[in-house]
């Protein structure tokens, strides 16, 4: 069977996360099925850290807020609220989709991505998807003139002039025949080179 993951001792710094302690601590109790309330409030106060802020904060807790795991969950969360994610604006993600690029070096190449092996086209057209759906611009076809004009050559060639709609132009980026995109990055790097040679 296997072990539970303890949580790491909270000391209550600057540079940790305590949400993500309380959710370390709540998955304590869950996978080891523990019910009892009062158990529960023992076990937290185990992983507060002895001598630390987050241990003079346990120790002053009255005997109403340790009442139950509810209670020390809210005198907690009063005293190290939750961080505020800084989400990002539509604007930042259409300036990231203007932005992204897909290297001329990396056409027709093989990548790692999270372990994974992928062609660097398929990458790009993963992220650019990704991007279109957050920025918002689904049904701007102002963009994909921007985005098309920015894509290397290879890529650019195997796709509509003019795409009617992202879905098009994102499936002409997906279903490019690799056998093509290799052949052209190929002869295009050996021009590269001939053209270095002669400088």
């Amino acid at each position: 069977m296997a072990t539970t993951p303890t949580p790491s001792s909270f000391s209550g710094t600057d540079n940790e996360n305590p949400q993500n302690f309380l959710r370390e601590v709540e998955r304590y109790i869950h996978l080891n099925r523990i019910a009892d309330e009062a158990t529960k409030v023992i076990i937290f106060g185990t992983f507060i850290s002895a001598g630390s802020q987050a241990d003079i904060w346990w120790n002053a807790l009255t005997t109403a807020q340790m009442a139950s795991w509810a209670t020390v969950k809210a005198a907690f969360t009063t005293q190290w609220p939750a961080i505020v994610v800084a989400a990002k604006s539509t604007l930042d993600y259409q300036r990231e989709l203007l932005v992204l690029r897909l290297k001329e070096d990396d056409v027709g190449e093989h990548i790692t991505v999270a372990g994974v092996s992928t062609w660097s086209h398929l990458h790009y057209h993963g992220r650019l998807l990704k991007l279109v759906q957050d920025a918002g611009v689904a049904n701007a076809l102002v963009f994909i003139h921007q985005v098309r004009e920015a894509l290397p050559r290879v890529i650019r060639n195997l796709t509509s002039p003019a795409p009617t709609t992202w879905t098009v132009f994102l499936d002409e980026i997906k279903n490019a025949d690799i056998n093509v995109i290799q052949d052209k990055a190929r002869r295009k790097k050996e021009k590269k080179r001939q053209r270095k040679h002669r400088t």
